[in-house]
Formats: structure tokens, sequence, C-alpha cells
């Protein structure tokens, strides 16, 4: 399943990671490439209204997606520092989703 990014901010944020989240994440968007709709907990969850969690556990990096136009369309990308997403997070994906 091909992989693509709402814009080029995500790709920075990905880039100004330290190593280790770096690797991690590669690691995940590989198997989210590979597995797409198959892949679960504890790498991807979904959070609602087709949107999806990408989870890179430990680092506390995660990746807001959909599927969109057989492949996946990551949204936004930041640190998780508590347990919820924050909702700044959900509503900047929701307004990027409903502008697709």
């Amino acid at each position: 399943m091909e992989i693509f990014y709402h814009n080029k901010k995500i790709k920075k944020f990905i880039d100004s990671l330290d190593l280790e989240s770096k690797k991690q994440v590669v690691k995940n968007i590989e198997l989210l490439e590979e597995y797409g709709y198959e892949i679960g907990l504890p790498h991807s969850k979904s959070i609602g209204n087709g949107l999806f969690e990408l989870r890179c556990i430990g680092s506390g990096v995660r990746f807001l997606y959909i599927y969109y136009n057989n492949g996946v369309l990551i949204l936004n990308g930041f640190i998780k520092k508590v347990d919820k997403i924050p909702q700044k997070e959900i509503a900047l994906v929701k307004k990027r989703q409903k502008n697709i």
C-alpha cells in the first residue's frame, strides 16, 4: 500500500526526530505500507470517523492517517505527551480530512 503525506511539514517533523525515534518511525511506516488495512494493535488503532493512529511505542511519536485512493494518507505527526490524543491534533486532522 502506498504511503502519501499531506504536506512537507510531516516529513520535516520526521527529520527532526532523534535517530532512535526516526528508526522506529521508518519501521512502523514500512509495516503500515506492507500490511495496510490488516495492521492492528500495538502499531495502529482506529480513533473513529475513518481516522487511524500509527503508534511508535516508546518514543511517543504518533501519526494520524486515513485510507485514501488505495493508499494511506498521513495527515499529521506529533509527539504524544499525555494519555489521550490532544484535541487540537484531532481538530487539525478532521479539518484536513474535510478538505480532501
